[in-house]
């Protein structure tokens, strides 16, 4: 089988996939990770992995390539993550023989993300249609799960399977050796992550983060993650007077150690698919607030037992939510102790055999006409 995403360098739904690919039984499964840009590798890929780049460095030059790779290399099943690669692996397998099986994957808030893409409003009109021509749709919350439970066609295709984290390798890199002057026991660190763009909320975090420190002059706010919105966060702490109190780390490729000797983690998003840093901060240790966004928040921290909940959009409730973490050494530890278990429902060893099941069910089937 070939599963299919942008590249290995950084995405929530690459390391997810990439995790799945390394997870599947070798006895059930010959996996091939089939990237459409190369590039470096920012995942770590199982050795029974084969990786397959197409080479191209724009979606409009993709279904070529992909229509060879499938004629070649005929895998039975093709997966793909991301709504422009599930459009055109939904594409690419019309024109090979014999056809294989088509499971897509969702990983966002559609509504959400298609209003901000570019090419979004035709992206919209055509995904019925590739939902419906799947044998399979993965969705990775309820939340996504209800959006599209309408336009999938027959309901019993649209499967809800949590993105995986190995939480052994978080907790082991959540204890290795990170030098920062701010984790000298002197200070309060509130660490946040994820890709630096306006619908992760940093520009609410950092107001929230500033009204915060006027009553905790120790606070500090850590933001790990690249894009976009770099520039502005900065020059809105530089505004707020918190310049010096807030610092962008860039990607890291072991976030799990600054979060776990952090105070707090905090997601600010304004809407998600599923929030696994929530995830990954609750097995790193740490107790975790995050907005009460669509979609997932809620759902992992099932209505607010294993971590705080505020309002998205609120920058008064965001800023009364990590105050109340500061302040309270009892909730923060409970918060942790249950957040460590409650991360295991999503560990490999949960949801990998769901992804099997699935994948081999699917096989089984003759493939969806189109």
């Amino acid at each position: 089988m070939a599963l299919f995403i942008p590249s290995l360098s950084g995405g929530g739904a690459e390391r997810a996939t990439a995790t799945i690919a390394g997870g599947l039984d070798e006895a059930l499964f010959e996996p091939i990770l089939l990237l459409e840009r190369g590039g470096s590798h920012v995942y770590a890929v199982g050795s029974s992995v084969a990786v397959h780049s197409l080479g191209v460095t724009k979606s409009r030059r993709t279904l070529g390539p992909l229509v060879s790779f499938l004629r070649r290399e005929q895998p039975d099943i093709l997966y793909s993550a991301l709504p422009h690669l599930n459009i055109l692996a939904a594409l690419g397998r019309q024109f090979v023989h014999p056809k294989p099986h088509l499971v897509v994957s969702v990983h966002s808030n559609q509504e959400r993300e298609l209003a901000t893409v570019r090419n979004g409003a035709v992206m919209r009109l055509i995904m019925p249609w590739v939902y419906r021509s799947a044998d399979a749709v993965v969705v990775v919350s309820s939340g996504i799960a209800d959006e599209l439970r309408s336009v999938v066609g027959r309901s019993e295709k649209l499967q809800r399977i949590y993105d995986p984290l190995d939480v052994a390798r978080v907790v082991a890199m959540a204890q290795e050796d990170v030098r920062h002057p701010w984790f000298d026991g002197n200070h309060e660190v509130i660490s946040a992550m994820g890709r630096l763009s306006p619908e992760k909320g940093f520009l609410s975090l950092v107001r929230a983060f500033a009204t915060v420190r006027e009553r905790r002059p120790t606070a500090r706010l850590l933001i790990m993650g690249d894009g976009d919105q770099a520039d502005e966060i900065v020059a809105l702490a530089q505004d707020l007077g918190v310049a010096e109190q807030v610092q962008l780390l860039g990607f890291q490729q072991n976030p799990f150690a600054y979060i776990a000797r952090s105070t707090c983690f905090v997601m600010s998003s304004s809407w998600e698919g599923f929030g696994m840093a929530i995830v990954e901060a609750m097995a790193s240790g740490t107790a975790v607030l995050s907005t009460d966004c669509p979609y997932g928040p809620s759902e992992i921290l099932e209505g607010g037992k294993y971590g705080l909940l505020v309002r998205p959009g609120s920058i008064d409730d965001l800023a009364e939510g990590i105050s109340r973490l500061l302040n309270d050494q009892d909730l923060r530890r409970d918060l942790a102790e249950h957040g460590k278990a409650r991360a295991m429902d999503f560990d490999v060893g949960t949801v990998l055999p769901m992804y099997s099941d699935l994948l081999r069910q699917v096989g089984r089937r003759p493939p969806q006409p189109s």
